[in-house]
């Protein structure tokens, strides 16, 4: 796919934005030939009925191959929106009243948790953790966390672990990026499966545009999370579920983590050097940070988009205190491999601009 092929936005030819995803050509030819089975098979009664409450078995299934060590039985929600909102409403239900975010994190989680009363309390590491009193629900994102895509290491998870069990806290693991690993499948917290709910997310592996989420959990907290769902909606749409489970075949799976590493390692390579930059590499994930220094996200975002590449235009939103902080969040999924080097050509001449080195400083004569 050339940059002439993908995405545009605004007339913008690139982009490193959340908002867009361009998959590998195995994930749409996957998708595509199930949407087709759908079409040709509309005729049976199974296509004027209801989809079962819990999700159809093919997709469940899929997710429990995903991580087969996890346990808790799996429901498919109408967004990880959604599968949040359930969580967080069942955690609500076992009586929780104070919530220990993890940050950065999706800003949707700070207004749920206002919305269903919950005291925040944000924490960064282990450490931060360790000083947080009297919370009972604990959220984070263990693995391959946005921007870094770097997550806990074996210590912190038995760190982190420890501090729940003692607490008898409520685990959410939000871990939408679990399928995408480029070296190693990630492990969840060693903590008790009954005080644990685990969501994930079909945006960044199948389509945005299907709205599908996932949670595990079992026990009481599981059936609180079912109480919780019946209000919201009955089930999700069959045929999504369909086309989305088509995405999570092995073999399509593999060409996709095969795909965004490469992607990370052109991004990485045409920014390092160029920029004189430190860029942790990903463990996995769909993200890669950009330190920007004392550049504002918003003024690299506009010189960003100048240059003809579309990124993020704030973080501010993924903390509880609205400050942003000096890094960018660049999307892997959006753009394809082979366009990744101009991408990073671009966001070196955004980020020289914001420093107000010239052109012709640069050796570009223009």
């Amino acid at each position: 796919m050339s940059v002439a092929d993908s995405s545009r936005v605004g007339g913008v030819a690139l982009s490193l934005a959340s908002d867009t995803l361009s998959p590998p050509r195995a994930t749409r030819l996957a998708m595509r030939q199930a949407t087709l089975r759908i079409a040709d098979s509309f005729v049976g009664p199974e296509a004027w009925s209801y989809p079962p409450p819990d999700g159809e078995e093919g997709l469940r299934e899929a997710i429990r191959c995903l991580a087969p060590d996890r346990m808790g039985d799996v429901l498919i929600t109408n967004s990880a929106t959604e599968a949040t909102w359930l969580a967080l409403s069942a955690a609500a239900a076992a009586g929780g009243r104070r919530l220990a975010v993890q940050i950065p994190c999706y800003f949707g989680v700070l207004r749920q948790a206002a919305a269903l009363g919950f005291a925040v309390d944000a924490w960064e590491t282990p450490e931060d953790l360790l000083v947080l009193k009297g919370f009972d629900v604990l959220l984070l994102t263990s693995n391959f966390p946005p921007p870094t895509g770097r997550g806990l290491g074996d210590e912190e998870r038995r760190a982190v672990a420890a501090v729940a069990i003692q607490t008898g806290a409520v685990v959410i693991e939000d871990n939408p990026y679990d399928p995408i690993w480029f070296s190693a499948p990630p492990v969840g917290l060693p903590t008790p499966p009954e005080r644990t709910i685990l969501i994930g997310s079909l945006s960044k592996i199948a389509s945005p545009r299907l709205r599908l989420g996932f949670l595990r959990a079992s026990g009481p907290l599981g059936r609180a999370v079912r109480s919780a769902r019946i209000t919201l909606s009955l089930s999700a749409c069959a045929d999504t579920q369909e086309i989305a489970c088509a995405a999570l075949a092995p073999l399509v799976l593999e060409e996709l983590r095969s795909d965004l590493a490469a992607r990370a390692a052109h991004l990485r390579a045409g920014l390092s050097g160029a920029l004189g930059v430190e860029i942790t590499p990903p463990d996995g994930g769909s993200y890669l940070a950009l330190p920007l220094g004392h550049i504002p996200p918003g003024a690299f975002a506009a010189a960003c988009a100048a240059e003809g590449v579309r990124v993020d235009a704030s973080n501010a939103r993924q903390f509880p205190d609205g400050r942003e902080r000096p890094w960018a969040r660049l999307h892997l999924g959006a753009c394809p491999a082979v366009d990744m080097p101009a991408a990073a050509a671009a966001l070196v001449r955004a980020v020289l601009t914001c420093r107000g080195v010239r052109p012709a400083q640069r050796g570009e004569g223009r």
